[in-house]
């Protein structure tokens, strides 16, 4: 009972009800001081966070603009490079095709220095007749290309609507001692060359007219496709015929 009796005595307080409420409050007040502090604090960390990401943000954002610079810089080159490109296609086709049909003049070059001593021409006829076939398309890709590359886009199809369609013929007629010869060192190497391939077998006759065993002949060669055109070869290579010697007599040139 005694204890009890301290105790309550313990318990009790003699200090005024003010004073005691202004304890209290400052009790009160120190805790919210301290609460303020501490989100203060935490306030603090996460502004310092949010700083720290904000830079890394903008630091990508940087990186990011500068790449995407450097993706249109490169891409505006690309569409230049690409139109050069389109514009040098265009007249390296234009330029490679007229190189074809073959001249008139190599093919005379070939059949002269083909020519042996055996045989001589009396008619070389060169014509160009209607095959049928379509025109070859531009190869050069479409897109935006500036007047030149039109311009020579046209020419090409223009040529190519001309010619493409059509077939060179060359017909030889001529007299000769030695039919052999004729055939190995004439038509056979005629017939072999990038120029000419023979349109069915030649026509050989003994002339008795002429006596002496002269034999008339007639042959047909169609030239060979070119560079773009259709059964044109697809790679370049360069064919080199040597000039024609000098004309020989009784030889008739025809168109």
């Amino acid at each position: 009972m005694d204890d009890a009796h301290a105790q309550s005595i313990d318990d009790l307080n003699f200090l005024p009800l003010k004073y005691r409420q202004h304890r209290t409050g400052r009790r009160a007040t120190s805790r919210w001081l301290i609460a303020m502090a501490g989100c203060t604090a935490l306030l603090a960390v996460v502004s310092s966070h949010q700083h720290q990401a904000r830079k890394r943000l903008d630091e990508e954002v940087f990186e990011v603009q500068r790449q995407h610079q450097y993706a249109v810089a490169q891409t505006q080159t690309l569409a230049t490079l690409e139109a050069a490109k389109r514009t040098l296609d265009s007249e390296a086709e234009l330029v490679t095709y007229l190189r074809h049909p073959w001249p008139r003049t190599t093919l005379l070059a070939a059949v002269a220095r083909a020519m042996p001593e055996s045989v001589v021409l009396t008619e070389v006829k060169v014509t160009r007749i209607q095959s049928g076939r379509r025109p070859t398309a531009n190869v050069s890709k479409p897109g935006r290309a500036n007047e030149s590359h039109d311009d020579k886009s046209n020419d090409l199809a223009e040529l190519r609507s001309t010619y493409d369609p059509t077939e060179v013929h060359l017909a030889i007629e001529g007299i000769t001692q030695d039919v052999a010869q004729l055939h190995s060192q004439f038509i056979g190497p005629l017939d072999e060359s990038p120029l000419f391939e023979t349109l069915g077998p030649p026509f050989v006759k003994l002339d008795e007219a002429l006596g002496g065993g002269v034999s008339r002949f007639r042959v047909k060669f169609v030239v060979r496709q070119g560079y773009g055109q259709p059964k044109g070869p697809t790679a370049f290579t360069r064919t080199v015929v040597p000039v024609a010697p000098d004309a020989r007599e009784g030889i008739s040139w025809k168109e």
